[in-house]
């Protein structure tokens, strides 16, 4: 690690440990989280917390219910209220007086979204030098929307589990929303149209960051090929080390309350896929753990299709190992309950790891969560999924689940995804593909009794397969012997 870097990550790490040592005449102090135009998650039992003086009685004074709480600090100063929300509603002003008042004022109650990952999801609306985000211009200037919050968890890293960052939340404006997460207001603009209601997003990510990095010691005792770093003079890049990114950047906002996550993440394991699907599944059971919500929503974006070079970060890259981190996250779906995977086949650069298109991130990720989180109807929300392998003669047929309205099969694509079938022996041929309702069938000249399918597995490729509504299909490979 550089030295400026390794100064700017003690310093933050040194903030943050100042603010949560209370001294014993200290006022009442909230967490960053809590601030001026925050949202709180409607109709539901949310945690505020906070410090003051060790021992002192700390009187909450919301205007929805008709009498103050009062709670104690322990002995630390650390205190904590649940707190009922309403269905809607807002601007409000919170109080908390321990003789000292401190008030949160501009207060919203509406859906509020963790939304976590690497660089795809840190990526800001107005893009990153010479990558920029497609239409973003034009919905910069269309963002100012006051029903609509943000706050970013800045960049750091730290060994031990912090309390604190420093941020704040901020109305939707043109300024804003050019420096936010253009997945994460793409995702809340959504869901304030379709609901009418306040959304508010929490945007904790770090581009170049793997998985492990967002997962604690705990989480990850069972997978013993990851090491665990001791001290951070070890440490080169910290967004590529195992629980360092949790401790930082996910631990102070553990327990907001939330309705969901949204994840976009896994190009920084590209060199080592085989390990993903479980890694996620502990993730994402982990997480509802820690938030004390079991069945805790979690939608997930698929990594685009991308043309990896050899070596990522001094590691040698195999020519399908993207295909295979796609894989991962694909069989992750089914072993994940209350999850979605938003597939994204058809945004891929060859030569760009951050796609210009996300809008179509966030809108397939809003589909996911208007359908499932909130019931609405009436729509397509899930890519189709292979789900069954047959054969018929020398035809190859794999049914689809989510293809209601049937499949569709895209002509004139550059770089398009291919279909290739096998009879067993390991010799994949390119197959001709047709489609009626939700059936692929499969066939070429060179295989007479295929038993095995490939789509799209390769690092980079446009997919061409789709539901009747445009939900592009996963690259898979199925095959008769499993």
């Amino acid at each position: 690690m550089n030295l400026n870097k390794s100064i700017k990550i003690f310093m933050a790490t040194l903030a943050v440990i100042l603010i949560v040592h209370i001294p014993s005449n200290a006022k009442v102090v909230l967490p960053a989280i809590f601030s001026d135009r925050m949202v709180l998650q409607r109709d539901a039992e949310v945690p505020i917390w906070g410090w003051a003086a060790p021992e002192r009685t700390v009187r909450v004074s919301v205007p929805w219910l008709k009498e103050e709480i009062n709670i104690k600090s322990d002995p630390n100063g650390k205190w904590r209220v649940d707190v009922h929300t309403p269905t809607s509603g807002g601007p409000f002003t919170l109080s908390f007086d321990d003789g000292d008042k401190l008030e949160i004022k501009d207060v919203l109650i509406g859906e509020v979204w963790l939304c976590s990952g690497q660089s795809n999801m840190e990526m800001p609306m107005k893009g990153y030098t010479s990558q920029p985000v497609e239409g973003a211009n034009e919905e910069i200037l269309m963002s100012n929307n006051p029903s609509i919050r943000l706050i970013k968890v800045p960049r750091n890293a730290s060994l031990e589990p912090l309390g604190d960052f420093e941020g704040s939340w901020e109305k939707s404006t043109s300024k804003t929303v050019a420096e936010s997460s253009a997945v994460a207001w793409y995702f809340a603009n959504y869901l304030n149209k379709s609901l009418n209601v306040p959304v508010g997003v929490i945007v904790s990510a770090y581009g170049g960051s793997n998985i492990q990095s967002w997962m604690s010691k705990q989480m990850l005792s069972d997978f013993n090929e990851i090491s665990i770093p001791e001290s951070m003079t070890e440490v080169k890049t910290p967004n590529r080390e195992a629980t360092l990114l949790y401790n930082a950047m996910l631990r102070p906002i553990i327990g907001y309350g939330i309705k969901g996550v949204l994840w976009y993440q896994g190009e920084s394991n590209v060199v080592n896929p085989f390990n993903y699907e479980d890694l996620m599944v502990q993730l994402v059971k982990s997480w509802r753990k820690e938030w004390g919500q079991e069945k805790m929503d979690f939608y997930y974006a698929q990594i685009a299709p991308y043309g990896y070079k050899r070596y990522i970060y001094g590691k040698l890259v195999g020519e399908r190992n993207g295909a295979l981190l796609r894989e991962a996250q694909l069989k992750a779906s089914y072993r994940i309950p209350n999850s979605g995977m938003a597939v994204l086949m058809d945004v891929g650069e060859q030569d760009n790891i951050h796609p210009k298109k996300k809008r179509e991130v966030g809108l397939r990720l809003a589909y996911q969560a208007l359908a499932k989180t909130y019931n609405l109807q009436g729509f397509e929300h899930t890519s189709p999924m292979p789900s069954k392998l047959s054969r018929s003669g020398n035809e190859l047929i794999v049914e689809f689940e989510n293809a209601p309205n049937g499949l569709i099969i895209k002509k004139d694509v550059d770089n398009a995804a291919s279909f290739f079938i096998s009879s067993g022996d390991s010799i994949f041929y390119r197959a001709d593909a047709r489609v009626k309702s939700n059936k692929l069938f499969l066939s070429c000249d060179e295989v007479d009794e295929p038993i095995a399918v490939h789509y799209g597995f390769e690092n980079y490729t446009m997919g061409i397969l789709y539901s009747s509504s445009g939900l592009p299909v996963s690259s898979f490979r199925m095959n008769g012997w499993e």
